[in-house]
């Protein structure tokens, strides 16, 4: 566990930060990739995590989109 008192250069009030220790070779990584399944619609798939020695972070997401087009419609008389 991270125990630290700090304090702001010109103000002498000290606090105390605590927290995980975070390792010095982390390493961040953010993928993604968008398939288009047709004109009007996407798919888009997508990992971000932090991977090192201590508790990892990891997610995934999923997004979907689809387009409405307006099309010329002709007028009824």
């Amino acid at each position: 566990m991270l125990n630290r008192t700090l304090s702001f250069i010109r103000i002498s009030q000290a606090f105390k930060v605590l927290g995980t220790p975070l390792d010095a070779d982390r390493a961040v990584i953010d993928v993604g990739a968008a398939l288009a399944h047709s004109g009007d619609t996407k798919i888009i798939l997508g990992y971000s995590g932090t991977l090192g020695a201590y508790p990892n972070d990891n997610g995934f997401h999923l997004m979907g989109s689809f387009e409405f087009r307006r099309t010329n419609l002709k007028r009824l008389p």
